[in-house]
């Protein structure tokens, strides 16, 4: 039987990654968010970033407005406003963790 993760592991595991990523000068250290999300996923190993795409989709998932959803980003650290593909913080989320869970691994490290 599988236990499922509470939601305040969620947000220390959440609060984690985007605070500690996605500051206010990421984009000095990467060229883009698919960049930081490899560093990010080969400096953690496979299991735990498949661990955080999870607790990412199960924000997504909360049923929150976009207006809620963006004050969640922002009490975790994000200090931008997050768009995905259609212009929504959800898509976003849903892509982060996409990358996270299957994306390429590779050194997009700029400032190498």
């Amino acid at each position: 039987m599988s236990v499922s993760p509470s939601k305040e592991a969620d947000d220390e595991l959440l609060e984690e990654f985007f605070a500690a990523n996605f500051h206010q000068d990421w984009h000095l250290d990467f060229d883009s968010e698919t960049a930081l999300i490899a560093n990010y996923r080969s400096a953690v190993g496979v299991k735990d970033a498949l661990g955080l795409a999870e607790a990412i989709v199960r924000l997504a998932r909360r049923g929150l407005s976009e207006k809620e959803l963006s004050s969640m980003l922002s009490a975790y650290g994000l200090e931008s406003y997050p768009i995905g593909s259609d212009g929504t913080a959800t898509t976003w989320l849903l892509e982060i963790a996409q990358e996270l869970g299957d994306g390429p691994v590779a050194e997009n490290n700029v400032s190498d």
